[in-house]
């Protein structure tokens, strides 16, 4: 799903699927935060964050959720805007 596509679910209120969101969580991550860099490699932040971190990552992106006014679909496992 494009962010063209994730933008008109997020106005429309349909569900996105959690992978989706986690990927637009990600880019907020990366848009808001310099490269990480060791050496003469760098990465994303939302990589290291995720990799070095799942426990952060996780809570960060169930903050996230909750600041973007998105709940848990009770008839499936997407998510639906409030």
């Amino acid at each position: 799903m494009n962010r063209k596509e994730l933008a008109e679910d997020h106005e429309t209120n349909e569900h996105v699927s959690e992978r989706d969101l986690q990927d637009r969580y990600r880019d907020c991550i990366d848009d808001c935060n310099p490269q990480v860099v060791i050496g003469v490699l760098s990465y994303n932040p939302s990589y290291v964050l995720e990799h070095v971190d799942p426990s952060a990552f996780q809570c960060g992106f169930t903050d996230w959720l909750d600041s973007e006014g998105y709940q848990e679909c009770n008839e499936c496992t997407d998510f639906i805007k409030r």
